[in-house]
């Protein structure tokens, strides 16, 4: 297995937009990718910070997605 993760800022109030975003278009886009396996997002209470996982069978299968 193989992890993913990215970090990011976010602008003061967008954490409701990000989630909705991530629901609606990313993980769907993930669920298509040959080797993903799951993916899990964390959210500061403050809601400026983000962490996501995602999770795939190899690393070759996360680096495809990638480019």
């Amino acid at each position: 297995m193989f992890v993913r993760k990215v970090s990011m800022r976010l602008k003061a109030d967008a954490a409701s937009e990000f989630i909705r975003k991530m629901e609606s278009e990313i993980i769907p886009l993930l669920r298509e990718q040959q080797g993903f396996l799951d993916e899990m997002t964390l959210l500061a209470q403050s809601g400026k910070e983000v962490y996501a996982y995602s999770f795939w069978e190899s690393s070759t299968d996360a680096e495809k997605y990638d480019t």
